[in-house]
């Protein structure tokens, strides 16, 4: 195939500076001839609009008329690419070496695969969860916060049906999981066309999952491949990590999955078991504060009892 056979999508939603970054790292790493880049614009502001096109010569950049969300901003830029592979990059991720041509490489070489994902570090190179498995009710109800991955150690049989995400440490070789976060995803063009793209009435967070899911159900694979690193300011677009409009998108987005994927009788048990874990939660973090006040005690306590909020007062749009 001659021309570009990546296309690096990243979607701007006013944080024209994190997207520069963003796209200054991808052109430092990239074979331009084998990469093309589609900046989004959310309908964030003119002044937004012409900074980025300022800021970024040679990069196309797109204006949606509206704030389509995440998977729409994705599936816009996505109708305008070439190539065999589509790369989704969060506009607050950077890269540090050339992850779109690893991971295109390793999709030529694995064609029964239709997706791959990066490894992800905050930026001073602490691992983030990036690799999961579908949601059960125990595993909503766990979380991360029990540390589930790592019960590994003391019962497999345990870990596999209480870990939501996988240990960011566990793999020393690429893996087959059930779905790979969506900072920095690469997936296969036609595969993407196939399945309609991103469903866009998950507005943002879980819409990478709910696309996953989907190739699954058409014996599809996904891979997290660990020996790539992707810096990650997780959060650092949307609000901070505890903010109530982030959490009451992530809080709308799993439901929309519950929803579509287990039925309303299951989805109702599935939120069900999401409040009742997350009431645990505040209770133990709680008591831990209290008992040996720390500064990490006391940020858990806050983004639960946030994330609590968000679970029994949903917001719209």
């Amino acid at each position: 195939m001659t021309g570009p056979r990546v296309c690096v999508v990243v979607v701007n939603y006013c944080t024209p500076k994190l997207t520069q970054a963003c796209l200054a790292s991808v052109a430092r790493v990239t074979d331009p001839d084998a990469t093309d880049i589609i900046v989004v614009d959310n309908a964030s502001s003119p002044s937004c609009l012409e900074e980025l096109e300022r800021a970024a010569p040679g990069v196309q950049v797109i204006a949606s008329s509206r704030n389509r969300g995440f998977g729409g901003g994705c599936n816009l830029g996505a109708s305008f690419a070439r190539g065999e592979y589509l790369f989704f990059l969060n506009s607050d991720a950077t890269l540090t070496e050339d992850t779109p041509g690893i991971l295109s490489r390793f999709l030529d070489a694995h064609p029964e695969a239709a997706c791959a994902g990066s490894a992800l570090a905050d930026p001073d190179g602490t691992p983030q969860h990036a690799a999961a498995r579908f949601p059960t009710a125990l595993r909503v109800f766990a979380g991360r916060d029990l540390f589930a991955a790592r019960l590994k150690r003391l019962s497999p049989w345990l870990s596999e049906r209480l870990a939501f995400f996988h240990d960011p440490e566990q793999f020393d070789a690429p893996a087959k999981v059930d779905w790979v976060v969506g900072a920095a995803l690469m997936v296969r063009r036609k595969d993407f066309q196939n399945l309609g793209g991103f469903d866009e009435s998950i507005f943002l967070y879980g819409e990478e999952m709910e696309l996953q899911k989907r190739l699954a159900l058409r014996g599809r694979l996904v891979y997290f491949i660990p020996g790539t690193s992707v810096l990650h300011g997780e959060a650092a677009s949307s609000g901070g990590e505890d903010s109530p409009q982030r959490l009451a998108r992530i809080v709308a987005g799993h439901r929309r999955y519950y929803v579509l994927h287990n039925g309303l009788i299951s989805a109702f048990a599935l939120c069900c078991a999401e409040v009742a874990g997350s009431l645990a939660k505040c209770v133990v973090w709680g008591l831990l504060n209290l008992l040996r006040p720390s500064p990490d005690n006391k940020r858990r306590l806050r983004w639960h009892t946030h994330y609590l909020r968000a679970l029994v007062t949903p917001r719209s749009h």
